[in-house]
């Protein structure tokens, strides 16, 4: 096994990783699943998916275009409910996390 730089998918073991990854067809659902949930956790966590998926060559043979655009309403809606966002110790930051996933969705749907 070879490695070309110090990246975390610069090396053959997390290709051949990511590859069997890919091939797992589940993914793309799991996500959809993770998005229709009325959960704002599961909903962060399959929004952070799509980006890392896509970054990470996981979700690049897909189109990631309709999985945005389920995800930004949902992080939208979450950011603006009070209730949950009162929940935290800082809601300042949870605010910021979510605004930084949505500018992340918005940024590599204009990428797509």
């Amino acid at each position: 096994m070879g490695a070309w730089g110090e990246g975390p998918f610069d090396n053959d073991t997390a290709l051949d990783w990511t590859d069997d990854l890919k091939a797992r067809k589940a993914l793309i659902g799991d996500i959809t699943k993770g998005l229709n949930k009325r959960d704002p956790n599961k909903n962060r966590a399959a929004a952070e998916l799509i980006v890392l998926g896509y970054k990470a060559k996981i979700l690049d043979e897909h189109d990631v275009v309709p999985l945005i655009l389920k995800a930004v309403p949902r992080l939208d809606r979450i950011l603006m409910d009070k209730e949950w966002v009162g929940t935290w110790k800082s809601s300042t930051k949870i605010k910021r996390s979510l605004q930084r996933q949505i500018r992340q969705l918005e940024f590599l749907a204009k990428e797509l």
